[in-house]
């Protein structure tokens, strides 16, 4: 029994943390199959060993038959496959191939398409009767498999051919061969888009074919050997294992562009993606382990915006304003990353209405970066007397102040600016004069308070 360690990688954009999650793994290291459980724990897995089932001699690929709940593992060295009854985890057959390394399920038709190395063919087991029932020549070295659900056909990258045979699911013959990079060595279909991506170990890229046309229609850059393959459907993305450089290079379906990478563990080689959990598997040769990349996106970054401001101008140049940074909320982040805005607090304002803009980044997040914005009106001479002219109307004796006021206002609008000033001392000469007596001590230094404001902001 082998003891393999399995570190946990949580996939977010542009940055990956690692879970403090401590499990280990066991792996028959030569003929058996070690099957998980997967039982929640802080949002991820278990990940633990629930049954070991002893299985023909250097097992390599595997496959899930979502109809019958059996599990086909491609025995490399006794040239057979053995079949799993899900329910009872023990082999209910053994289907004599020739070299079998990767296995595919046909959902359609129920069958399962193992690829056999050494005799250049794939062998067609019916997933009803555990029997091969076709046998269908294909490139040198047939390598990896997958299934296209849309078209019903199946892929298999032949590594020394240097190509990919496409087999009608339906008649179980070859309807197309495409010519790709040297050394294709894995295998993936998106359903999203019904493309095909091929992995090319000596050309350091990806080739996508289209399962329209099934012609190659782009080819994305990755910089070194890339190796296993695997579609993530929840968020379109396709997983590439680079070998040699120890991580994942995440490309987006949608723009078939390298969105993250993500470190692993040493020589990584083989992907595969667990709907389920939203979890991506990456076996790693070269250490020993599998890397469990979480890959739901992150995208509950938030930001709300203070209150819409009003205040009073201090001074011709408009007021200095205090304000509250807008509340940020990242639900599953212990340290929330701080919001920045377009005018910070504790800027001088011009008078008028002002927009400010703010927002918050968080690399982990899709999208990184949200938006809001507030505003922030500041109040100039005119309203502000206004504002003066409507409290004083009552106060004092007879209707004075309130006609000073308005005078000053009439001044003030026609470009008198000295004008409306002086008229704005003599009603802070008679509220002074009044204070205490027509005027509460209190109304008064208020009153007094805001005809200053005015003559300052006046200039």
């Amino acid at each position: 029994m082998k003891h393999v360690s399995l570190s946990f990688v949580r996939r977010k954009p542009h940055r990956i943390t690692k879970f403090l999650v401590s499990l280990s793994l066991s792996v028959v290291a030569t003929s058996g199959l070690a099957l998980l459980s997967s039982s929640p724990a802080f949002g991820q897995t278990s990940n633990t060993v629930t049954t070991t089932v002893p299985v023909g001699n250097n097992p390599f690929g595997v496959a899930y038959d979502s109809a019958n709940n059996d599990i086909y593992v491609a025995n490399e060295y006794s040239s057979d496959v053995s079949v799993i009854d899900g329910s009872t985890n023990t082999v209910i057959a053994t289907v004599p191939v020739g070299g079998p390394r990767a296995v595919a399920y046909d959902s359609a038709n129920h069958d399962i398409y193992v690829t056999n190395e050494i005799f250049n063919n794939i062998s067609v087991i019916d997933g009803s009767t555990n029997t091969v029932i076709a046998t269908v020549p294909v490139g040198d070295n047939p390598y990896a498999v997958t299934y296209d659900s849309a078209n019903n056909d199946i892929y298999v990258a032949n590594e020394y051919s240097s190509d990919v045979s496409i087999i009608d699911g339906s008649t179980n013959t070859v309807i197309a061969t495409v010519p790709v990079g040297r050394y294709p060595d894995g295998v993936a279909y998106d359903s999203a888009n019904n493309d095909i991506y091929v992995t090319n170990k000596i050309f350091n890229d990806i080739l996508i074919i289209s399962g329209s046309t099934n012609t190659v229609i782009a080819a994305i850059p990755i910089g070194f050997a890339t190796v296993g393959v695997a579609y993530d459907s929840a968020n379109n993305d396709i997983y590439v294992a680079i070998l040699g450089l120890n991580y994942v290079s995440v490309i987006n379906g949608s723009i078939n562009t390298v969105i993250a990478t993500v470190a692993v563990g040493n020589g990584p080689t083989g992907v595969a993606y667990d709907s389920a959990n939203n979890d991506v598997y990456v076996s790693n040769s070269g250490s020993g382990d599998v890397s469990v990349i979480n890959s739901q996106v992150d995208n509950d970054l938030a930001i709300t915006a203070p209150t819409n401001l009003t205040v009073n101008a201090t001074s011709s140049s408009g007021a200095i304003v205090n304000y509250s940074l807008p509340v940020v909320s990242d639900p599953d982040d212990a340290t929330l990353p701080v919001a920045t805005c377009s005018q910070p607090s504790g800027s001088v304002f011009p008078v008028g209405v002002t927009t400010v803009n703010c927002s918050v980044t968080d690399s982990e997040d899709t999208p990184s970066t949200v938006t809001t914005s507030f505003t922030i009106d500041v109040l100039g001479a005119k309203s502000q007397l206004q504002s003066l002219g409507s409290s004083v109307v009552g106060v004092g004796p007879g209707g004075s102040l309130s006609s000073k006021i308005q005078l000053a206002l009439s001044n003030l609008n026609s470009g008198n600016l000295n004008g409306a000033k002086s008229i704005l001392q003599g009603f802070i000469n008679e509220v002074h004069a009044q204070s205490g007596k027509k005027i509460s001590k209190a109304r008064a230094s208020a009153l007094i308070a805001d005809a200053q404001r005015i003559i300052n902001v006046i200039g």
